[in-house]
């Protein structure tokens, strides 16, 4: 069980990198068969947890029980047996370092039957943080089980981390495939640079809006170790510089670093309209979710109200319209299909209508 290094949590104090542990070892899985398998005896592993911890203790103070138990790669046992895992972890964790921090159950909201079975069996019973892997989550609905989880058997949800996702981008400087190609090369199946790019600043905002506290870019770390590949998960490339997706990374996490998530409105278009706020502002990160015609939107001439941002063009005023106002203690966000308040186009001294179709408050 050692530390795992893990990319630059949303939100965290200029301390350092948050770093979780992965409580796994070899010789740990039961009756000789190897890592995966349930401890070959509960207390040999509580007094690994407790040693390893206690070396680490003045270095890491947050520990993940195991990586991705829900699938065979990871994890052979049951459900239960992983339950019954995760409590002797935390248990041990807490008497080595009563300070440290433990997350559970590091799971894909893909995995429904898998996680309400280990929920059930009380998980998250000893876990201050509920972590899951975001892959492929493109849309709020796994995000929003994920919430669901959090809050099992309990009266307050446990915060939420995302402690894993990325994106697997093929090269931005050529197209051809990689010399050394292997199963686990196709396996991890790169999609274009531009997709990457796109997939990675859509993953992250998601996560936001869905209420994760933290969130794991994997991996930013140069990729040398495996030859190493053009396509790979990396932001970086193979010469050390950075992959489109990572500088498109960087800049969403230089906008919206600090930012609470909010969910989500469906929006006309149809548009996804991720909601996230914090202590001065109020921000609604949109984009299609389906159609290929341009989206415009209308932003009001009081440019204090909102700001527009778009990496592809510029948002033109007309049609839809997403504001700020006040509302009692809380801000609304509303969205019109008329444009701008002013002269009507076309129709000089006119003035256009507004026909509101929805609003959200922001508590």
């Amino acid at each position: 069980m050692g530390p795992r290094r893990t990319g630059r949590a949303v939100g965290e104090s200029a301390g350092g990198v948050w770093i979780a542990g992965s409580a796994v070892h070899a010789w740990i899985g039961g009756q000789g068969r190897g890592a995966g398998y349930p401890p070959r005896d509960p207390k040999e592993f509580a007094a690994y947890v407790r040693a390893v911890v206690g070396h680490y203790r003045h270095d890491i103070r947050h520990w993940e029980i195991w990586n991705e138990p829900y699938g065979n790669g990871f994890w052979r046992g049951t459900p239960e047996e992983y339950a019954q895992l995760a409590k002797i972890a935390a248990a041990e964790v807490r008497e080595a370092d009563p300070k440290a921090v433990v997350l559970a159950p590091c799971i894909h909201p893909s995995s429904e039957q898998w996680v309400q079975r280990a929920l059930a069996a009380g998980a998250t019973g000893g876990a201050d943080i509920f972590s899951y892997h975001g892959y492929g989550l493109l849309v709020p609905k796994g995000y929003r089980q994920v919430s669901a989880w959090a809050a099992v058997g309990r009266d307050q949800p446990l915060p939420i981390w995302n402690t894993e996702t990325g994106v697997t981008s093929g090269t931005f400087y050529r197209r051809l495939p990689d010399k050394f190609v292997d199963a686990y090369t196709l396996w991890i199946a790169p999609i274009p640079y531009d997709q990457a790019t796109e997939q990675s600043v859509k993953l992250f905002v998601l996560a936001l809006a869905g209420g994760a506290r933290r969130y794991f870019q994997y991996w930013d770390v140069y990729e040398d170790t495996l030859l190493p590949r053009l396509s790979a998960m990396t932001i970086f490339e193979y010469d050390g510089s950075l992959r489109p997706m990572g500088a498109a990374y960087a800049i969403a996490v230089g906008l919206l670093d600090g930012t609470h998530g909010r969910g989500w409105l469906e929006l006309p278009g149809p548009t996804l309209a991720n909601l996230l706020a914090d202590d001065r502002r109020m921000i609604a990160v949109l984009w299609r979710t389906a159609g290929r015609r341009p989206l415009r939107l209308a932003v009001p001439l009081d440019s204090s109200l909102v700001t527009a941002r778009s990496h592809k063009r510029v948002l033109s005023p007309f049609r839809e319209r997403i504001l700020r106002e006040p509302s009692g203690g809380a801000r609304r966000l509303s969205y019109s299909r008329a444009a701008v308040s002013g002269p009507a186009p076309g129709k000089p001294g006119a003035t256009s209508r507004r026909r509101r179709v929805g609003s959200h408050d922001f508590l």
